[in-house]
């Protein structure tokens, strides 16, 4: 995602997902999940984004979005057809890292997927990752004009 303050304009994407299949299964990264390009209005309190595990967005106000949020694709393959599969999530890094400096940061505080789904007959699906992040609250408004992200992994299990 990119995150624009007054003056600045800020992305964040969450680049570095993992996800472990169960068995020796394929994933394929369709789309990474990205909380946008934003400024950030007000940092006074605690301010979120959020994408639900079916894609829908959430944007406090105190976001100026200039490019909208977008739920991450991953598409697994190799599975039994029509099997469900039981997935779950952890968030590796809840704070994320800036390719330049930045003073201020943001948090992963979740990651949103269903708890589980079914593959095609090929043995095919697309798990939709959506996540919240926010903002610290702490008041100040100097965000890097530069890339944020953090980590997560994903468990595929049937």
């Amino acid at each position: 995602m990119r995150i624009l303050t007054p003056a600045n304009i800020i992305g964040i994407y969450f680049t570095a997902a993992y996800i472990f299949p169960a068995y020796s299964q394929t994933i394929e990264q369709t789309r990474e999940i990205s909380f946008g390009t934003i400024s950030v209005t007000d940092n006074s309190a605690q301010h979120q984004i959020l994408i639900d595990q079916n894609g829908n967005i959430a944007v406090d106000d105190e976001f100026l979005v200039i490019d909208p949020p977008l739920h991450g694709v991953y598409r697994i393959s190799g599975y039994p057809a029509n099997v469900r599969l039981f997935l779950s999530s952890a968030i590796i890094q809840p704070q994320t890292q800036s390719t330049q400096f930045s003073p201020e940061q943001f948090t992963l505080i979740s990651i949103n997927i269903v708890p589980s789904i079914r593959v095609d007959s090929l043995g095919e699906a697309d798990i939709i990752v959506g996540g919240t992040i926010q903002t610290s609250g702490s008041g100040n408004l100097i965000f890097g004009d530069t890339d944020y992200s953090s980590r997560f992994s994903i468990t595929v299990n049937f």
